[in-house]
């Protein structure tokens, strides 16, 4: 296991504003916290047409940034945190830093670098959004008006728009996506459909 979908909290923030028959409703919403795999952003790594690889061939050594904390430990056979010591004899423990240094050609990439390699973690990233979900502007025509004909009691015109605004620090097409649906297979990108933005007319009358 090494992430969470499960955000820390949502919420929304709804308002509208009246004044001399028209109404402007705008509703935002938000999830802080969660986690999604860039299943997308790992191909591409692995193909070398993602942005992160446009470093190729040079070398870095992982103890910093998402590999914070980096250790030469590693897991035995028994799942325990070992490493090993000046005689390459197991011994428990995490051991030091990673000294290591990796150069970052096509068979790092197409390696643990991408995203068909063992490791997934440098994938995994947060979810958090805000977004403008709804805004919408409607006119009430004046009883004074609609006085004049003998058929409407109220008429109502009104644009909206959704899905009109994001702001995510998540690097692929939208923090919402989810590969399976509405199942229980959640917080997975992979060559998803982006999030579509919708806009609108309506019409109301009464009678």
């Amino acid at each position: 296991i090494i992430a969470n979908i499960a955000p820390k909290w949502t919420g929304g923030w709804l308002n509208n504003f009246v004044y001399k028959g028209f109404n402007l409703s705008v509703l935002f919403e938000t999830k802080q916290g969660g986690k999604l795999w860039n299943g997308t952003n790992g191909a591409l790594t692995y193909f070398g047409t993602a942005k992160e690889t446009e470093n190729r061939n040079t070398s870095t050594v992982f103890n910093s940034g998402i590999y914070d904390g980096a250790v030469m430990g590693h897991l035995d056979a028994n799942g325990n945190v070992v490493h090993y010591d000046a005689n390459l004899n197991e011994v428990s423990g995490s051991g030091s830093a990673n000294t290591t240094s990796v150069k970052l050609d096509e068979a790092w990439y197409s390696g643990n670098g991408g995203g068909f390699g063992a490791v997934a973690e440098h994938f995994v990233e947060n979810a958090s959004y805000i977004k403008l979900r709804e805004l919408s502007l409607s006119y009430d025509f004046s009883s004074s008006t609609l006085a004049k004909t003998k058929y409407f009691k109220a008429i109502t015109l009104g644009v909206f728009g959704r899905n009109l605004w994001l702001k995510t620090k998540y690097s692929g097409v939208d923090p919402e996506t989810s590969l399976s649906g509405a199942t229980d297979a959640q917080g997975m990108d992979y060559f998803n459909n982006p999030g579509t933005k919708t806009f609108g007319v309506n019409l109301k009358f009464n009678f």
